[in-house]
Protein backbone atom coordinates (compact mmCIF):
# COMPACT_ATOMS: atom_id res chain seq x y z
CA UNK A 1 0.00 0.00 0.00
CA UNK A 2 2.92 2.37 0.63
CA UNK A 3 4.14 1.84 -2.93
CA UNK A 4 0.71 2.68 -4.35
CA UNK A 5 0.60 5.86 -2.27
CA UNK A 6 4.12 6.76 -3.32
CA UNK A 7 3.25 6.31 -7.01
CA UNK A 8 0.22 8.56 -6.63
CA UNK A 9 2.16 11.10 -4.58
CA UNK A 10 4.91 11.41 -7.18
CA UNK A 11 2.37 13.07 -9.46
CA UNK A 12 1.28 15.65 -6.87
CA UNK A 13 2.54 19.13 -6.03
CA UNK A 14 5.64 19.17 -3.84
CA UNK A 15 3.87 21.02 -1.01
CA UNK A 16 1.30 18.22 -0.85
CA UNK A 17 3.79 15.35 -0.85
CA UNK A 18 6.69 16.46 1.30
CA UNK A 19 5.22 15.28 4.62
CA UNK A 20 4.18 11.97 3.06
CA UNK A 21 7.67 11.35 1.70
CA UNK A 22 9.33 12.39 4.96
CA UNK A 23 7.41 9.55 6.62
CA UNK A 24 7.91 7.18 3.67
CA UNK A 25 11.71 7.61 3.79
CA UNK A 26 11.75 7.00 7.53
CA UNK A 27 10.24 3.58 6.81
CA UNK A 28 12.04 2.88 3.51
CA UNK A 29 15.34 4.80 3.56
CA UNK A 30 16.84 2.75 0.72
CA UNK A 31 14.08 3.25 -1.81
CA UNK A 32 16.23 4.71 -4.57
CA UNK A 33 13.46 5.05 -7.12
CA UNK A 34 11.28 7.15 -4.85
CA UNK A 35 14.21 9.13 -3.47
CA UNK A 36 15.04 10.02 -7.05
CA UNK A 37 11.44 10.94 -7.90
CA UNK A 38 11.11 13.11 -4.81
CA UNK A 39 14.39 14.92 -5.53
CA UNK A 40 13.24 15.57 -9.10
CA UNK A 41 9.99 17.04 -7.76
CA UNK A 42 11.95 19.29 -5.39
CA UNK A 43 14.17 20.43 -8.27
CA UNK A 44 11.15 21.16 -10.49
CA UNK A 45 9.28 23.26 -7.93
CA UNK A 46 12.32 24.93 -6.33
CA UNK A 47 10.54 25.79 -3.10
CA UNK A 48 12.35 27.73 -0.41
CA UNK A 49 15.43 25.88 0.82
CA UNK A 50 15.11 23.23 -1.93
CA UNK A 51 18.88 22.97 -2.33
CA UNK A 52 19.40 22.31 1.38
CA UNK A 53 16.57 19.74 1.45
CA UNK A 54 18.06 17.86 -1.51
CA UNK A 55 21.57 18.01 -0.06
CA UNK A 56 20.28 16.49 3.19
CA UNK A 57 18.48 13.71 1.34
CA UNK A 58 21.56 12.93 -0.73
CA UNK A 59 23.90 13.01 2.28
CA UNK A 60 21.79 10.48 4.13
CA UNK A 61 21.02 8.17 1.23
CA UNK A 62 23.40 8.33 -1.70
CA UNK A 63 26.18 6.02 -0.51
CA UNK A 64 23.78 3.74 1.39
CA UNK A 65 21.38 3.25 -1.52
CA UNK A 66 23.23 1.97 -4.55
CA UNK A 67 20.61 2.88 -7.13
CA UNK A 68 21.69 4.14 -10.55
CA UNK A 69 18.60 6.37 -10.93
CA UNK A 70 19.47 8.08 -7.66
CA UNK A 71 23.06 8.66 -8.83
CA UNK A 72 21.78 10.02 -12.14
CA UNK A 73 19.49 12.40 -10.25
CA UNK A 74 22.46 13.42 -8.12
CA UNK A 75 24.34 14.39 -11.28
CA UNK A 76 21.35 16.37 -12.53
CA UNK A 77 21.32 18.21 -9.20
CA UNK A 78 25.06 18.93 -9.42
CA UNK A 79 24.73 20.22 -12.98
CA UNK A 80 21.89 22.55 -11.97
CA UNK A 81 23.50 23.89 -8.81
CA UNK A 82 27.07 24.05 -10.19
CA UNK A 83 26.19 25.43 -13.62
CA UNK A 84 29.36 26.64 -15.29
CA UNK A 85 31.68 25.12 -12.68
CA UNK A 86 33.15 22.49 -15.00
CA UNK A 87 35.81 21.23 -12.59
CA UNK A 88 33.24 20.46 -9.86
CA UNK A 89 30.96 18.73 -12.37
CA UNK A 90 33.86 16.64 -13.72
CA UNK A 91 34.94 15.70 -10.19
CA UNK A 92 31.38 14.62 -9.37
CA UNK A 93 31.14 12.57 -12.55
CA UNK A 94 34.37 10.77 -11.68
CA UNK A 95 33.08 10.11 -8.16
CA UNK A 96 29.77 8.76 -9.50
CA UNK A 97 31.45 6.55 -12.10
CA UNK A 98 33.76 5.17 -9.40
CA UNK A 99 30.78 4.39 -7.15
CA UNK A 100 28.49 2.75 -9.70
CA UNK A 101 31.20 1.01 -11.70
CA UNK A 102 29.98 -1.08 -14.59
CA UNK A 103 26.46 -1.69 -13.36
CA UNK A 104 24.38 -2.92 -16.29
CA UNK A 105 21.90 -0.05 -15.83
CA UNK A 106 24.57 2.65 -15.67
CA UNK A 107 24.80 3.27 -19.42
CA UNK A 108 23.02 6.70 -19.27
CA UNK A 109 25.58 7.97 -16.75
CA UNK A 110 28.51 6.69 -18.80
CA UNK A 111 27.06 8.28 -21.94
CA UNK A 112 26.56 11.59 -20.12
CA UNK A 113 30.09 11.38 -18.71
CA UNK A 114 31.60 10.86 -22.17
CA UNK A 115 29.66 13.81 -23.61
Amino acid sequence: SWVILANISCKSHINDISSFFDRFFQLFPLSGRYLSEYIKAEMNYKNTDWIVRIQNILKSSLTNCLNVDLWYTYMDFIEITQKGNISVIEDCFEYVIKEIGFDVTSYPLWAKYID
